[in-house]
């Protein structure tokens, strides 16, 4: 968590709520292995949707972050092609 509010108040100059109030969650995903090399992702849902657009309209600020923040990208969790009930058929 700690490294989440590092990354929004360094990076995107947004202060998050001390009672952590603005995020929903957060989550590593993938399988941990002993390897220290393996990154794997962390998922962040944030509780308002204007936060998360604020993050992704300034993500162009990503590229000059420098130190722990240096190499990090974000993008959009969108669910796989084809996933969930609004699948195309074929008729």
């Amino acid at each position: 968590m700690e490294f989440i509010k590092d990354l929004m108040d360094s990076v995107f100059r947004i202060k998050l709520k001390e009672s952590e109030s603005d995020i929903d969650r957060i989550y590593r995903l993938g399988q941990w292995s002993g390897d220290a090399q393996v990154d794997r992702p962390i998922l962040v849902s944030f509780r308002d949707v204007e936060l998360k657009q604020l993050v992704m309209a300034n993500i162009r600020d990503l590229k000059q972050a420098e130190g722990r923040f240096k190499g990090i990208g974000i993008s959009h969790d969108l669910p796989p092609p084809g996933a969930g009930r609004h699948k195309a058929h074929a008729c």
